[in-house]
Order: structure tokens, then C-alpha cells, then sequence
């Protein structure tokens, strides 16, 4: 229960409805954020963003003004965020608000909350040193796949190239905990091999970011909230004689690994989600490997949502991507196809599910929740 109150009197943050009207925060226990120190801003009115509208956290910016955006940064432990703290807030039905930026965003508001459009968390960078190492490596003329990281649970791992000389990259370790405390997003996957060619590493799939949203009162989900990692690209490919690749010979690169899933974290005293409300997290597919024979780029795989990311697969003799998950480990990306003559890369690992907690004394949840909730 971190970041509960400490006023003398005061309900303390506890759970349930707060029993004295004169205490800074009446909602459950408050996580990330403390309400009650003297630095944590005031609430302003909602702010009525545009359609499209784009809020770049890491830089506090917004797109439609390329001006400073409402809230500020904030500092809790060692875990930035950009803060709104508003006295109510309503996403319309129909409209979508993007975010942007390698920093979560943390919503408290002090009124109801509707969320009857959609939050759609980009998928971002995360250079956590947990998120290294995840790269797919290369000898010869063909490139191994990148890995898909953890979060919620275990990435995918690279596939081998085709030649076996070099295996597949492990998926990366789970990170962070069922509480979202602190918040942070998923990781990004490594890249793929470039296989004896620099632009033939198969690019890596961003990771999802964070989102929070703490309400003192109600929230209402009609709409969506998205914070799905990102789909990685297929490695490149030359055949021998097109002069792509160091010695003028055929060779292949690995596809990256997917980007994992984000966070979501929603607390209040009360939480409903309608039948047609969605709150997903799904990680993202697994880049294919590159074929020489076809002298191309192999085929990418797709962002996650509220179904883990498509691989990226084909009849090729590139490994096929790992598709993301929603539940569960990722699927690692298979091999390059053995053949002396043809190098192929190895497909990129999937990657994990992020995570999802629904903080609240009383919840009604109807609608999609991928990966399942803790409290």
C-alpha cells in the first residue's frame, strides 16, 4: 500500500470509503503517488483533449500545439511518471487518446472517471538494465533472432540460424510484480542478426508503456485502454551477387523480438467495466527470419492487444516468429532452414503478456481483461 496518507486523523489511504471528510485521500490505498505531501499538486479541472490527441510523457508536450501539455512530471522513490491530477476526467465515446514517451502516465482525479473512448499507450523504448542482453547474434552469413523480453512472464527466445552456428538468444526474465508498484511498462525485444549485413537485423518490437489511473470515487470503462508491446520487424535478406552483404555473398538477418505487453493499474472505490469495455496488455509478435533465395524482407510480426501479437511466418526458409502471448510464456521463433548454400536467419522470440491490476473495495468487470487481472 504504498504512498498511503499519514495526516493525524485522516483515513490513512485505507481501503474502503475514507471516514473522515477533512482527509486528503478517501479512496483505496493509493499506489505510485502520495496525496498527502505537501509538493503533490492541486487537482484542476479536466482538460478537454482533441481526438488523436498525442501527450509525448518524456517530453510534456502535446501534439495538436506542440506545446507544453497539462499535468507535470513526478517523482515517486526512484520511479518518474507525468502526473494529471484532475477533479474529474471523461474520455468521449468515439475519441482516442494517445500516449506517447518512455515515462508512464499517472491519472488521479478526485471525481468519477469515464473512460467511454479509448487509451492507447504506444508502445516505447525501455533501457531498464533488466531489458538488455537480447539481441540475436550472427556468424557467417546468417543472423540468429532477437528474443522477446519478459514482463508479465517469460519472452519468447530467438530461433537459430539455419547453419546452427549461432543459437538463439534466451527470452528475457519476468520483471516487476502483481502490485504494478512501482509502475514501469514492458520491455522492448532485441533486434535480430544482421547476417554479414548491416540493414538485415530484422528491428526490434517497442515495448508497451504504463498507464495508471487512481480515482478517490468511480471509474467507468465503456471504452478501451491499451497499453499492447509492439510487433517486430522481419530480417533482410541478399541473394549471392546482388553485392548486399560483405564479400558479395548470400546471406541473411534474424527478425526481432516482439516488445511486451504494458501496465494497467486502476484503483478507486469503485471500478465497472461494461460488457463492451476492454482492458488489454497482449505482448507482440515475433519478427521471421530472412530468406536469401528471396533476396527480401521477411515478413514482420503484428502489435499485441487484446490478442497476443501474429507472428511473422511464411513458406520461406526463414524461422517463423514467436507469436505474442496473453497468458503465459511467449512462444520462442524458430529456426532457419538448413540448406549450406542458402543462409537464413532465425525467427524473433515472441513476447510476454504485460499486467493488469484492478484495485477497488467493490468491481463489476464485464467486459475483456487480457492478461487476467490481480487485484
Amino acid at each position: 500500500m504504498t504512498g498511503a496518507c499519514a495526516n493525524p486523523g485522516g483515513d490513512g489511504g485505507n481501503d474502503g470509503p475514507g471516514s473522515d471528510a477533512n482527509s486528503c485521500w478517501h479512496g483505496v490505498a493509493p499506489s505510485n503517488f502520495a496525496p498527502c505531501d505537501a509538493a503533490f499538486p492541486p487537482a484542476t479541472a479536466s482538460f478537454p483533449f482533441i481526438n488523436g490527441e498525442v501527450l509525448d510523457t518524456s517530453q510534456g508536450t502535446l501534439s495538436s500545439t506542440g506545446g507544453p501539455a497539462p499535468g507535470t512530471h513526478y517523482t515517486f522513490g526512484s520511479t518518474d511518471a507525468w502526473l494529471l491530477h484532475f477533479t474529474s476526467w471523461t474520455v468521449g465515446a468515439g475519441a482516442t487518446f494517445n500516449v506517447s514517451g518512455t515515462i508512464p502516465l499517472l491519472v488521479v482525479s478526485d471525481g468519477d472517471v469515464s473512460i467511454e473512448g479509448t487509451i492507447n499507450v504506444l508502445p516505447t523504448t525501455t533501457a531498464a538494465p533488466d531489458c538488455a542482453g537480447l539481441d540475436g547474434g550472427t556468424l557467417g552469413f546468417s543472423g540468429a533472432g532477437g528474443a522477446g523480453g519478459g514482463y508479465g512472464a517469460t519472452g519468447g527466445g530467438g530461433g537459430a540460424n539455419s547453419d546452427g552456428s549461432v543459437p538463439g538468444t534466451p527470452g528475457g526474465a519476468a520483471r516487476g510484480n502483481a502490485t504494478i508498484i512501482p509502475l514501469i511498462g514492458g520491455c522492448a525485444g532485441g533486434p535480430g542478426g544482421n547476417g554479414g549485413a548491416a540493414n538485415h537485423a530484422g528491428r526490434m518490437g517497442l515495448g508497451g508503456g504504463a498507464v495508471e489511473l487512481a480515482v478517490q470515487t468511480k471509474i467507468m470503462i465503456d471504452g478501451r485502454i491499451l497499453t499492447g508491446g509492439g510487433g517486430a520487424g522481419g530480417g533482410g535478406a541478399s541473394a549471392a551477387g546482388s553485392m548486399g552483404c560483405t564479400g558479395d555473398a548470400a546471406c541473411a538477418g534474424g527478425g526481432g523480438g516482439g516488445g511486451a505487453g504494458g501496465a494497467i493499474l486502476v484503483e478507486a472505490i469503485e471500478i465497472d467495466e461494461s460488457a463492451g469495455g476492454a482492458m488489454c496488455a497482449g505482448g507482440g509478435g515475433g519478427g521471421e527470419g530472412g530468406d536469401s533465395t528471396l533476396s527480401g524482407t521477411a515478413k514482420p510480426g503484428s502489435d499485441g492487444g487484446c490478442a497476443g501479437g501474429i507472428a511473422g511466418t511464411s513458406p520461406s526458409s526463414g524461422g517463423d516468429g514467436g507469436a505474442g502471448s496473453i497468458a503465459g510464456d511467449a512462444a520462442a521463433g524458430g529456426p532457419g532452414v538448413l540448406n549450406v548454400s542458402i543462409p537464413a536467419g532465425g525467427g524473433g522470440g515472441g513476447r510476454a503478456p504485460g499486467r493488469i491490476r484492478v484495485h477497488a473495495t467493490t468491481k463489476s468487470i464485464a467486459g475483456t481483461v487480457h492478461p487476467t487481472a490481480t487485484p
